[in-house]
């Protein structure tokens, strides 16, 4: 027991390090991101129910920072503030697949083809539950000006001087946002390193569950009621693989897992109703398994088994050691500092 309890923390151990690099890039981006993009500006462009609203709502949400729970005040800003309900479906699916952060972390832990595909896939997605929402919705929200000054989580940048920009966007990523994601992100881990102790290697490549229809239906029973942010769920996946999940399947976990749970399918019941409620749930669970087939498919195609998907365990390794050993304990200071009590964090300023 003893051992396989040192097991686990030292694969624990590795993965956080694996990641810290990636993370902490994508947390200066996340924090850049939340003084440059503003609610209003989205808003803007997104209150009418045509594709090409549909488009930009989907495209506005893919680099966001806000996990399936996070995403739900912006979706209500952005429908209270004039956009139309195929616009507030597609920002909804598309946004907490995927955001600066996870992209930088997927690219670092399952390589360059995933961090582009997955992406790709939440704004195809988006798209897809916009335009079922517009066909399936009895009415269609017109246009109406901004009643609200910011997006629930999503940070309102308002004038400052560059010195105030440079503070706020620091504080959002380094601080704010690790206490959005921190828990979620260890939780993640730990989960993964489990993963990787107990199961055996390529477990899964031996059943049903390995390729095809059974693994990815696997993970939407998985997925969908899980509550586990985009960035959270990569080392998740990356261990499923290393036990014999393909990449499809994996692809299929990354975005049921992110983009939905079932807290939030309760308020998304309550919100926008039973019809479009599960209009976005079956537009995410047979989307994300139509572009987990089309990943694996383009897998298995001649010439393609020199592509980089994935290197479990090596991704610290493109990177020298100083900066990794760096972002390991940035990162673990800034999750301590996350989980300090208020009183404590008000006397350390």
């Amino acid at each position: 027991m003893i051992e396989l309890a040192w097991n686990w923390m030292h694969a624990v151990y590795h993965l956080f390090l694996d990641m810290s690099p990636y993370l902490v890039l994508g947390m200066a981006v996340t924090g850049l991101l939340s003084v440059v993009l503003k609610p209003e500006f989205i808003v803007r462009f997104i209150g009418s129910s045509s594709l090409s609203s549909i488009v930009k709502a989907s495209l506005f949400g893919v680099p966001l920072p806000l996990c399936s729970c996070g995403v739900l005040p912006t979706a209500v800003f952005l429908k209270d503030s004039g956009a139309s309900k195929p616009a507030v479906h597609s920002f909804l699916i598309s946004t907490p697949q995927t955001g600066a952060d996870s992209i930088i972390a997927t690219y670092g832990m399952l390589g360059p083809v995933m961090a582009v595909y997955r992406p790709v896939t939440a704004f195809l997605l988006g798209i897809l539950g916009g335009i079922s929402a517009k066909l399936t919705s009895s009415k269609v929200s017109e246009r109406r000006q901004p009643s609200v000054q910011y997006a629930g989580n999503l940070p309102h940048s308002g004038k400052r001087t560059f010195s105030q920009s440079i503070k706020a966007a620091l504080r959002y990523g380094f601080v704010d946002f690790t206490q959005d994601i921190g828990t979620q992100f260890v939780i993640g881990v730990c989960i993964a390193g489990a993963i990787t102790i107990l199961v055996p290697d390529d477990y899964f490549a031996s059943t049903v569950f390995g390729q095809g229809i059974g693994g990815m239906f696997l993970m939407v029973l998985i997925g969908v009621p899980m509550y586990i942010c985009s960035t959270s769920s990569i080392p998740i996946a990356l261990a499923l693989m290393d036990k014999g999940i393909s990449p499809g399947a994996a692809l299929v976990f990354l975005a049921a897992g992110s983009a939905t749970n079932a807290a939030t399918l309760s308020v998304l019941l309550k919100k926008i109703g039973l019809r479009e409620t599960m209009s976005y749930l079956v537009t995410l669970i047979a989307g994300s398994v139509l572009f987990g087939l089309l990943l694996d498919w383009g897998l298995s195609l001649p010439g393609t088994g020199t592509i980089i998907l994935s290197a479990p365990g090596q991704a610290s390794d493109l990177l020298p050691a100083w900066i990794t050993a760096g972002s390991g304990l940035l990162l673990a200071a800034l999750l301590v500092y996350a989980w300090l009590p208020k009183s404590k964090k008000t006397v350390s300023k």
